[in-house]
């Protein structure tokens, strides 16, 4: 998984800083797995799953109840 519990954690409260916290730590992981991947299936599938992550974080920090119920 491209974020652990520990990288979780420490992101920022704030929207755009931990969006860009969230960019960077994806871009880094996104250019080792396509330095590694011999197929586009594992580079679409880290894609997917960094922006869901994402949209997932900032939805909770603006609802966090709604978050809850996910």
């Amino acid at each position: 998984m491209i974020f652990d519990d520990e990288f979780i954690e420490n992101l920022p409260e704030d929207k755009i800083n931990a969006s860009q916290v969230i960019g960077d730590h994806f871009s880094i992981y996104h250019s080792q797995m396509g330095e590694k991947a011999e197929d586009n299936h594992v580079n679409y599938s880290t894609l997917v799953e960094a922006y869901s992550f994402l949209l997932a974080y900032l939805e909770k920090i603006e609802y966090p109840e709604k978050f809850l119920e996910l």
